[in-house]
């Protein structure tokens, strides 16, 4: 009896044994193959985007032509739910308006080619792989703009949104971002250098000055005709920036209050407002003195004989965005000269 349950016990051990081997092995089998099933599905996974990529290079390569390069060089890759594109941008494709409808192009035709995506990750280098913009787009801000352009483009709020985000790629210190190529298309043989001008774009405008020159005499005749007066937005650290928006100048005249020659500002004698936006307004523009503008002693209406030659000027100058900077001169009449508003 005692020899037969020792055989029991031994035979279930070795089924135990035998269970246990065969549940490693059946356990191993599963692992490898769910590695192997995993494997193939990221390989799928992997080819599929390398299709997508083969079709995206393809694309944007042929947005380059013999007479347009936005591009040198661009390098896709996928990293986890997000779509990364590295762009060396061309010299002379670097403003902020070619940037911002490349920008639009290629996010379009990356939702044609695929929508299996969170993100795109749009970065901007120049020639020596410096980044000078990066711009992350969700897929729903492409997604909108791409089933609303059957709508049109103006009035869309998704354009008006995508346009909103793009500015946001900008970093305003970098010059690249309006390279010295383009400034001297803009601004040919003025006295003022390219390059200076080119960072100046890239600057914000904190504050603005005012200055008035000698007179001078515009026509053929031996009679000076007026002033030009300048404006100069500044940045924090004083460079003067080509601003674009409206500017608002008033004239007072300095009326004799008093024996002993003391002034005080009198009646409004001339106003005027004009524009200074697009390439037009550099015609006025440089590094040195800023924006350039004539006042001519035609234009003044006439005031009291017992008032000063020198007058106040106020400016008052409304960039694109609705900011406003004003700026006086000529109220301290013992710095003598400042501004003449009439002949002597």
């Amino acid at each position: 009896m005692k020899k037969i349950k020792i055989i029991v016990f031994l035979f279930l051990i070795m089924f135990l044994v035998g269970c246990s081997t065969q549940s490693i092995s059946q356990s191993g089998e599963n692992t490898q193959s769910g590695i192997k099933e995993e494997k193939n599905i990221l390989d799928k996974v992997k080819d599929t985007f390398s299709s997508d990529i083969n079709k995206l290079e393809t694309d944007f390569n042929n947005l380059n032509d013999e007479n347009t390069t936005f591009f040198t060089n661009v390098e896709i890759s996928k990293e986890s739910s997000d779509i990364q594109m590295d762009f060396v941008i061309h010299p002379e494709s670097m403003s902020k308006f070619i940037l911002s409808m490349f920008t639009l192009g290629i996010s379009l035709r990356t939702y044609e080619v695929t929508t299996n995506f969170d993100n795109l990750k749009i970065n901007y280098l120049n020639d020596e792989n410096q980044i000078i913009g990066t711009m992350n787009i969700p897929n729903k801000a492409i997604k909108d703009v791409y089933e609303s352009e059957e709508k049109g483009l103006e009035n869309n709020p998704y354009m008006d949104a995508f346009w909103e985000l793009s500015h946001i790629m900008y970093d305003e210190s970098i010059p690249e971002l309006f390279p010295e190529s383009v400034a001297e298309d803009l601004f040919g043989g003025s006295q003022s250098d390219a390059q200076d001008i080119a960072e100046a774009m890239a600057k914000e405008v904190t504050h603005l000055d005012l200055s008035c020159g000698y007179s001078d005499n515009w026509d053929a005749d031996a009679e000076d005709d007026g002033i030009i007066y300048y404006i100069e937005p500044k940045s924090s650290d004083g460079t003067i920036v080509p601003l674009e928006g409206v500017v608002e100048t008033k004239v007072y005249e300095m009326v004799k209050t008093g024996e002993w020659g003391d002034y005080e500002k009198g009646e409004l004698i001339h106003s005027m407002s004009f524009d200074l936006k697009g390439n037009d307004r550099l015609q006025y523009f440089d590094t040195w003195d800023g924006y350039g503008v004539k006042l001519s002693w035609e234009q003044i209406n006439p005031y009291m004989a017992s008032s000063s030659d020198y007058g106040i000027l106020n400016v008052k100058f409304t960039d694109l965005e609705s900011n406003s900077f004003e700026a006086k001169i000529g109220d301290d009449f013992y710095l003598y000269g400042d501004c003449q508003i009439r002949e002597s």
